[in-house]
């Protein structure tokens, strides 16, 4: 093999990024309740897909719930984000429903 093909796999190596970004993006959600000093209580992500051809889904549309407790009440935030597959993984989740109050007897999704 020349050097010159030898380098550019090399390069493309260094500069490699994993496709799946999903547990970046989780913890990015997470820190920001961490900053504010928020008890989260639990975390739970469903996975959806859309888009479907003949080869199968077009991208994966993810949930995120957060479960959290300000003194004594608890509340679920729930954050949204697409992947479609002929882009990059790199659109963070954003937040669809929050304060949403629940009782502590209700089952956590």
């Amino acid at each position: 093999m020349s050097s010159f093909c030898t380098n550019k796999i090399k390069e493309r190596l260094k500069n490699y990024v994993p496709r799946c970004q999903e547990e970046k993006h989780q913890n990015t959600v997470i820190n920001k309740y961490n900053k504010k000093n928020i008890n989260i209580i639990n975390t739970k992500r469903t996975v959806e897909h859309d888009g479907f051809d003949q080869y199968g889904p077009q991208s994966n549309l993810y949930d995120f719930y957060i479960y959290y407790r300000i003194g004594y009440h608890y509340y679920i935030d729930i954050w949204h984000r697409e992947d479609w597959y002929s882009n990059d993984d790199d659109d963070p989740y954003s937040l669809w429903s929050n304060n949403n109050l629940f009782s502590k007897k209700e089952k956590l999704l």
